[in-house]
């Protein structure tokens, strides 16, 4: 029998919500430096919280971490099976922890002593490695050994033996080594002062079984105090789902022998409820809140108030504000203030070589600080104020300077046709100025009391200005200009009858092309003319006798290009009609026929070259080079009257440009509805047509960009062409080819054996992408081989319940799928019943006395559970045996 020790209090307990953000397969947890630590190997690694349950980060370990500690200096400690990672707080490995004869077996729970001094467990080989504060391995105790029966406080010291040796946890008051003996159902103690490899327990706690102060699984110490006096003992239990508090100190009499420790109360028990425990793991006391927390295998973290603990979960992060800061300051010191929310402590960050002092409280609700040497320049402060609901943080800038100089450009031109521009302005008595040039540098200015001045070298195009204006210690003024040299003038061609010529047609058309990237105006006989582009036409009417035809092109620099010619208007002399071609035409043909008539007898010239002559009917073939093309024809009457006519041909040989802009390429489309897009160009007028499948469609084009809406009625190919076609006859053609499909693709996956995998698997339709997703986006990465596809979700953390498969087609059809999972069932031994045989069997797979088989993991790797459900991790292990032992003798399992 086992009597509860007198004079022990059993703790008052209350249920607080479970901490789950993040958490897929909890494992270890620890708790320091204000923050609690969760090693969870689905979950991505290491998962920080704030002492409210707020995820900080996810600090990644490269692989399936097994426990964790947290070092003297404030490092991380990751058990990882075969060795011990040491992590800086950045989460960066700094080094590795392993044994002088080679790898753990099965590194487990990590304890760090008041020296610094790291013990680390190892499951594999029944020991305890000891290693130095900085990471030497110094010496390692304990071996394999079966416990027999209770040991009693008269009894003498036990062996250093044991069976599976999971947790490990410091006891600071008497300065000893708590272990869980997992398989041997104890605790065992060894004292920290003097140990050495030989070193034998100093006490042990319970025995295997059930009931107060016997364990069937223990896998988690911790311990809670009143002050620096030891107060209690917990024990979580993974077989039994409960933790048992106990007085560490108190003497229990069990079967008439006094044995160590004194049983007070069980907390949790076996179940999914909030408050109950699923395969516990783990625990620690976190005295900052006096709350006890648990390890529960249903995929959380169980939290429970110890004697009135408090529950920050609920308290809202600190606020915190930053009273306004000067603009600028001219000191290198500065005191700056705000406010937090009560109770919150605040922390000053500042970059060398300023300093901030203590910060001070003057109410329950502000703060104070002192900055001293504050860099000229900028500088950032960050302010961070903390409380138990975890940290909020704000920044200011603080600038240490001389204000700019002023600093104006009050003689600058935009454009200009000299190679070199002397600027000038105002700016502050005793500045710098600098006048830079984006072509070709940078030069310093002359000042004259508030005035500069300076020369600009320029560079044929765009020169961009910059002048700055600068004191020692001060900010920089800037301003920025554009100057255009453009030395050279318009290229300007002009199509009119020949200067000096004679014509009997009272209106002429003066027509030409004009270029200049600067291009001001063109003007005939002084009134401006419209450019169609680079082109223009103009009618001038004659009067009799002397007529000046003036073209003028200027550009905003002021170079002026002319064109300047005589002619003389009679309508008395031969009159000129030119039947074909029409007067601006524009030809593919490099040879045209012109013709025309002439009203009196006459001889007709065309280019200087006799025309052929029938009646008062006349033609010629005329040679045409590229672009426009000035045809001068010329009749002379029998006494030597002479009259001039032209015709402006343009040759384009050149076919129009199309582009189409939407779609950019050819594809597959699963809506019914689609606009064609894009634009055509060409130096001539043109036309533009489209077709689908053949059969023309209308469409709409302005100012060069041209649009079509298309509209699919049934499943399959659509070939929508585009053709253009100049005033000259050339013809362009470009096209999209377009597959309407509605129908999407085929997806099969296959089924996994646990509620959380790594790795998934299936089919899909050839072409057709698959991604894997859940509720808060993409997971995992995807490999698609043909028609098979394969996604890795290793450390990756994901909810199995809105996880989706999604396979997308070219067109963007979509199939979606969800998990098929088929459970493992615990029957090993394969005779339908899950029994001891299938748990004796699992034990001994777990102790390394049988290799499992296929088979055997597919019935058997049941946990880590996640939500009460199965999750394999590719091995039976102690959670397995356990889990099946429980199914086995009728408990509640998974």
């Amino acid at each position: 029998q086992v009597g509860i020790a007198r004079g022990a209090v059993a703790p008052q307990v209350t249920v607080f919500g479970p901490i789950t953000e993040g958490l897929r397969t909890p494992v270890r947890l620890a708790v320091g430096d204000g923050s609690l630590y969760v090693a969870d190997p689905r979950g991505g690694g290491v998962l920080e919280y704030t002492p409210a349950g707020r995820l900080v980060r996810v600090i990644g370990t490269g692989g399936a971490p097994a426990g964790i500690g947290v070092g003297g200096d404030g490092s991380l400690l990751v058990s990882r099976g075969s060795y011990v990672s040491v992590l800086g707080r950045d989460g960066q490995e700094q080094r590795r922890l392993i044994p002088p004869e080679g790898p753990f077996k099965a590194a487990t729970g990590i304890a760090v002593d008041d020296t610094g001094t790291i013990y680390v467990t190892d499951s594999g080989t029944n020991c305890v490695q000891v290693f130095s504060a900085g990471g030497a391995p110094l010496f390692k105790f304990g071996s394999f050994g079966i416990a027999q029966g209770i040991v009693s406080i008269n009894d003498p010291a036990p062996a250093a033996r044991f069976n599976m040796p999971t947790a490990i946890a410091f006891e600071k008051q008497s300065r000893q080594l708590a272990i869980a003996d997992t398989l041997n159902g104890r605790i065992v103690f060894y004292a920290v002062a003097g140990l050495s490899a030989t070193s034998q327990p100093v006490r042990v706690i319970g025995s295997l079984g059930a009931g107060p102060l016997r364990f069937t699984a223990p896998a988690g110490v911790a311990f809670d105090y009143d002050g620096a006096v030891l107060k209690r003992l917990y024990v979580v239990d993974t077989y039994q789902g409960n933790i048992q508090a106990i007085d560490p100190v108190a003497t229990t009499i069990v079967n008439t022998k006094p044995v160590a420790g004194g049983f007070l109360s069980y907390i949790g028990g076996y179940g999914s409820g909030n408050g109950q425990l699923m395969v516990p793991s783990d625990l620690q006391f976190d005295p900052a809140t006096g709350r006890l927390l648990a390890v529960n295998g249903y995929g959380n973290v169980t939290v429970y108030g110890i004697d009135g603990g408090i529950d920050p979960s609920g308290l809202p992060l600190p606020g915190i504000s930053i009273d306004p800061v000067p603009a600028g300051i001219t000191v290198s010191s500065l005191t700056l203030g705000g406010t937090m929310t009560a109770g919150a402590s605040v922390s000053i960050s500042v970059p060398s070589p300023a300093t901030a002092g203590p910060v001070t409280y003057p109410s329950a609700t502000s703060w104070a600080v002192s900055l001293d040497g504050l860099a000229t320049g900028l500088t950032t402060i960050n302010v961070a104020a903390r409380n138990l609901a975890g940290s909020a943080s704000q920044s200011v800038t603080v600038t240490r300077l001389l204000p700019a100089p002023q600093l104006d450009i009050t003689r600058v031109a935009g454009y200009t046709a000299q190679s070199s521009q002397n600027i000038g302005g105002s700016v502050t008595a005793g500045a710098s100025v600098t006048i830079g040039n984006d072509r070709n540098g940078t030069v310093s200015a002359p000042v004259d009391g508030s005035s500069w001045s300076g020369t600009v070298v320029l560079l044929p195009g765009t020169n961009t200005i910059t002048v700055t204006a600068s004191q020692p210690g001060s900010a920089t003024a800037t301003v920025v200009t554009a100057i255009i040299l453009d030395n050279a003038a318009p290229v300007l061609s002009v199509s009119a009858i020949a200067d000096g010529s004679y014509t009997s047609t009272p209106t002429q058309n003066i027509s030409g092309t004009v270029s200049d990237p600067w291009l001001d105006n063109v003007t005939v006989n002084g009134q401006p003319v419209v450019l169609t582009g680079d082109r223009f036409s103009s009618a001038v009417t004659l009067s009799g006798g002397s007529n000046n035809i003036i073209v003028t092109a200027t550009d905003l620099a002021g170079n002026v290009s002319l064109d300047r010619r005589t002619v003389y208007f009679d309508a008395t002399l031969p009159v000129i009609t030119v039947t074909a071609p029409a007067d601006n035409a524009a030809t593919s043909k490099e040879t045209i026929t012109i013709s025309g008539t002439i009203d009196k007898a006459a001889t007709v010239t065309v280019n200087g070259v006799a025309a052929t002559t029938t009646d008062n009917s006349w033609q010629a073939d005329v040679n045409l080079g590229a672009g426009l093309n000035t045809v001068l024809i010329a009749a002379t009457d029998r006494y030597g009257n002479s009259s001039s006519l032209k015709r402006s041909i343009t040759l384009d040989n050149e076919a129009p440009v199309i582009a189409i802009s939407q779609p950019g390429q050819d594809l597959s489309t699963a809506s019914p509805n689609l606009i064609l897009a894009g634009s055509a160009s060409d130096a001539t007028s043109f036309t533009l047509t489209a077709s689908v499948n053949g059969r023309p469609v209308p469409l709409t084009l302005t100012g060069g960009e041209f649009s079509l809406p298309l509209e699919f009625t049934a499943e399959g190919p659509y070939i929508v062409s585009i053709t253009a076609t100049d005033a000259a006859g050339n013809i362009s053609s470009t096209g999209r080819n377009i597959t309407y499909d509605i129908t999407p693709p085929l997806l099969t996956v296959n089924p996994v054996s646990g509620y959380y995998p790594e790795r998934l698997s299936g089919t899909v339709e050839a072409d057709a992408t698959v991604t894997t997703s859940d509720m808060n986006g993409t997971v995992g990465r995807v490999v698609t081989d043909g028609t098979i596809w394969s996604a890795d979700l290793t450390g990756t953390s994901y909810d199995p319940a809105t996880l989706r498969i999604i396979a997308t087609d070219a067109a963007g059809n979509r199939s979606t799928q969800g998990l098929v999972v088929h459970e493992p069932d615990g029957d090993l031994n394969g005779d339908g019943l899950v029994t001891m045989a299938d748990a004796l069997m699992a034990i001994r797979i777990v102790s390394g006395g049988i290799v499992p088989t296929a088979d055997n993991l597919l019935h058997g790797d049941i946990g880590p559970l996640l939500a009460g459900r199965p999750n394999p991790n590719g091995r039976i292990d102690l959670v397995d045996a356990l889990l099946i032992l429980r199914r086995a003798v009728g408990l509640s399992s998974w």
